[in-house]
């Protein structure tokens, strides 16, 4: 059994690298129910973006400036699907991502969290990279997928610019679901 995701990515901005995830995605489309882009820019740039697609996947929401775990709510309220997959618009998946959360599902996984190896583009870039982050994998919320009933048991803190992430997967933790990391 193929298992398919509705795919939440708040953005504020960031049309370029948005494109790429997207291209990404599309690629990948039977594993994809829709893709739920909740956009808190003023201007059109996402807008037009996804209108350049040209794709019935694609479900595009303007909202009031929001910071991402209250735009993720928003997002996942709207999914059709069991399961949700969540992105952030700077993170490009890997090509086979879909299929990995697939078969971790298969395997009885309520929750498969996501994992990220930054990266630098500039020397200033990758002096921050490697004495932060190095070259490690860290888990996050981009990349991660939950039952949506789970989810809405579990939402994001709306109000705080950063750390709803961490609060979010310490929580999760907490109640002991079935979480692949």
């Amino acid at each position: 059994m193929t298992y398919k995701f509705s795919i939440v990515i708040p953005t504020y901005l960031n049309e370029d690298s948005l494109f790429d995830i997207l291209k990404v995605l599309i690629k990948n489309s039977k594993y994809i129910n829709e893709i739920i882009i909740i956009d808190s820019s003023k201007k059109n740039n996402i807008k037009n973006l996804i209108e350049s697609f040209n794709n019935t996947l694609i479900k595009y929401n303007r909202v009031k400036k929001s910071f991402p775990g209250k735009a993720r709510n928003i997002g996942v309220k709207q999914i059709t699907s069991e399961w949700v997959a969540f992105l952030d618009s700077k993170t490009i998946p890997n090509a086979n991502w879909l299929k990995f959360l697939s078969n971790q599902i298969k395997n009885g996984y309520e929750i498969i969290f996501g994992s990220v190896k930054y990266e630098g583009i500039t020397s200033f870039q990758k002096n921050i990279k490697a004495t932060s982050y190095g070259n490690l994998m860290h888990i996050c919320v981009p990349g991660t997928a939950i039952k949506k009933n789970i989810f809405l048991e579990n939402l994001f803190l709306e109000d705080v610019l950063a750390g709803e992430d961490i609060i979010w997967k310490q929580q999760l933790v907490r109640k002991k679901y079935n979480i692949k990391i």
